[in-house]
């Protein structure tokens, strides 16, 4: 007696085992199928993120950059008498590509320093954010010492 080829008498009982196989194998394929959506979701999930994060500090470093480089003519070499403490907030937008950021600008200097510490901190609209700080010379105009965080 052949256990996979019924014969008349077991027919129905070989149908309902055959039918339980088959849906234990549905479940655990549906199941594995589930999980690996799942992961793929969360890991565009992580990149989405981390490339926001990535742009979102560009735009600090660089605004640090432009920032130091304009104040080297006000409160370069020779101007270093004063203590220095200002700051402001800047928008920025691409509606080509769909990013918006918002700058928080901030440079301090004590009087007869050497350099101007620049902070500079990135906020995007999804409420991610990411600072930058940095050492702006006033002897050389060079940048040194960054702090990200």
């Amino acid at each position: 007696m052949n256990i996979f080829l019924p014969t008349s008498k077991r027919r129905g009982a070989a149908l309902i085992v055959t039918v339980l196989i088959s849906f234990i194998l549905l479940s655990v394929l549906s199941l594995v199928a589930f999980n690996i959506t799942v992961g793929t979701l969360r890991i565009e999930e992580w990149q989405t993120e981390h490339y926001e994060e990535q742009q979102l500090l560009f735009l600090a470093r660089s605004g640090a950059a432009a920032l130091g480089s304009q104040l080297k003519d006000t409160y370069g070499k020779g101007n270093t008498d004063k203590a220095i403490s200002k700051s402001g907030t800047m928008d920025v937008t691409d509606a080509a590509r769909g990013f918006a950021a918002s700058l928080d600008l901030a440079v301090s200097a004590d009087a007869y320093a050497s350099y101007m510490k620049i902070k500079v901190t990135a906020r995007g609209a999804g409420g991610k954010s990411v600072s930058a700080t940095c050492r702006y010379g006033r002897d050389n105009g060079e940048i040194y010492g960054w702090d990200i965080k």
